[in-house]
């Protein structure tokens, strides 16, 4: 298993577990642009044989009111190679960063759904803190 941060070249794989295990339609092109212009950001594959088989996107998150902290934006692995401690790495690797930013904790959001994704992430000593709606609008 190695871990290591993304590049363009990662696009493709990237875009098709995002919309295999995420269920969110991902085209290659838009990953491609995202990958070469992240602000604050870093996106960690994990490569399992030459292949990747999952990622996790993560920001820095800045708040006037609290001492920053990582947020992670989403965590997927490929359906074939689940529960075989690979999203354990990629969010132990998000952790590391987090130190290396001088964060004091890493936060994410989960869909209420995704009851399998709750288990995972209590797993790895995360608590729900928040129970919230989402407000959207488009513009």
């Amino acid at each position: 298993m190695i871990i290591r941060e993304a590049n363009i070249e990662d696009a493709k794989s990237i875009a098709k577990i995002s919309s295999e295990s995420l269920g969110y339609p991902c085209d290659e092109k838009l990953v491609e642009r995202r990958l070469s212009n992240l602000y604050k950001q870093k996106v960690f594959v994990v490569e399992e044989d030459e292949e990747i088989v999952g990622f996790v996107q993560a920001e820095l998150y800045q708040l006037l009111y609290q001492e920053n902290s990582i947020n992670v934006l989403g965590l997927a692995i490929h359906k074939d190679f689940q529960i075989r401690g690979y999203g354990k790495a990629l969010m132990l690797r998000v952790e590391e960063w987090a130190k290396e930013m001088s964060c004091s904790k890493v936060r994410l959001n989960s869909e209420i759904s995704r009851l399998a994704a709750h288990c995972f992430y209590e797993s790895l000593g995360y608590k729900n803190t928040k129970s919230q709606k989402r407000f959207e609008k488009k513009i």
